[in-house]
């Protein structure tokens, strides 16, 4: 289903002067790619156009993670995982610190942090327990979710350039329902991925592949963009083939670097003045 609905009219509030230093690195993948892909030559801060990696002007569609991408939603995982996690006695009922939350949890699809926590635990038990986390996540997000800074300038710059669009999440359908619909984005996309109703979520190219699919371009990925903020989330999308920026919500620049995207930035403002600075505006 192709999208014929908009978010209300997105004002540019970012001028072509502005320019803000990104991070951008060669694109590898810890995960085997499901196509080639070119790799890119970029090497330590972007700050020329020239020296960024990703050629705006050639973007024919752009797949968007939803947790930490669009909107700064992981301070509300981590207090979720906090309380339950507490509640039901894991670590002596110490609470985990944003470290572990990090590094065991963040990005990554409900079953496997279930398993990983609760490994002698049966498998009733932990779905229970990551649906009562999810629900606790909902009752904490309710309205309170903002779009990430720039967001609304770079999707009016998507929405004028007519580029297909697609949300890619390993989130539960009733979260990502309830994202996208407290940030008035339900419309804006063509289709939402979910990774549990892929044969593998992220960080397997599944759930990007479908997406890639979904907006006519299998087997053209370097036609693609990918906008993720989770180590996990970023090996998917270069396991696909996909260039892929990455957001640092919740993760070091220094991991999402490792796990492959081509240019990390803390926001969508500076994404704007990247395709600012190509001219892309």
């Amino acid at each position: 289903m192709q999208a014929k609905l908009r978010p209300a009219p997105l004002e540019r509030r970012l001028g072509s002067s502005r320019w803000c230093s990104v991070r951008t690195v060669n694109m590898t993948a810890a995960i085997p790619r499901a196509e080639a892909t070119s790799s890119s030559t970029a090497s330590t801060c972007c700050s020329t156009a020239t020296a960024c990696p990703i050629d705006f002007k050639q973007v024919q569609g752009c797949l968007f993670d939803i947790d930490g991408t669009l909107c700064n939603s992981d301070p509300l995982h981590f207090q979720a995982f906090q309380e339950i996690l507490i509640a039901e006695g894991f670590n002596n009922g110490q609470p985990i610190d944003e470290h572990f939350f990090r590094v065991h949890i963040s990005g990554r699809h409900n079953p496997e942090i279930a398993a990983d926590l609760w490994p002698d635990k049966p498998e009733e038990w932990r779905t229970d327990f990551y649906m009562r986390k999810e629900e606790l996540y909902r009752n904490l997000a309710g309205t309170s979710l903002k779009p990430l800074s720039g967001l609304p300038d770079f999707l009016a710059w998507v929405d004028k350039r007519g580029l297909r669009r697609v949300a890619v999440t390993n989130a539960p359908r009733a979260n990502a329902e309830m994202m996208l619909g407290g940030l008035g984005l339900t419309p804006f996309f063509e289709k939402v991925v979910l990774g549990e109703e892929c044969t593998r979520p992220k960080p397997f190219p599944d759930p990007y592949l479908d997406g890639l699919a979904t907006i006519g371009l299998s087997g053209q990925a370097s036609k693609a963009l990918v906008l993720e903020d989770s180590p996990a989330g970023i090996k998917a999308a270069v396991a696909a083939g996909i260039p892929t920026i990455g957001l640092t919500t919740g993760q070091s620049a220094e991991a999402l670097k490792a796990a492959g995207a081509v240019v990390v930035v803390d926001d969508f403002l500076e994404v704007m003045a990247l395709i600012d600075a190509q001219g892309c505006s």
